[in-house]
């Protein structure tokens, strides 16, 4: 989870350990190319971007989507 404490490296870490594709390892190489100051304005942004209503809408009918196409249930 990411939050106010999670560092460059950490958020790193996690991005490595998901599934790889192109978009992920372009986040990848953006965030590695951060400066430290640079890396905290845009996790605070990710982390702004996340709480919206509309991010959460967008993650429950992707989640509904995979559980319909696969009969499993996620939440």
């Amino acid at each position: 989870m990411l939050t106010e404490t999670t560092t460059r490296d950490e958020f790193l870490e996690h991005l490595r350990s998901t599934t790889r594709n192109i978009a992920v390892l372009r986040h990848e190489m953006r965030v590695a190319a951060m400066s430290e100051e640079e890396w905290v304005v845009h996790r605070d942004k990710l982390i702004a971007e996340t709480q919206t209503p509309e991010f959460r809408q967008a993650v429950d009918r992707m989640i509904g989507e995979l559980e319909d196409r696969d009969g499993v249930r996620f939440r």
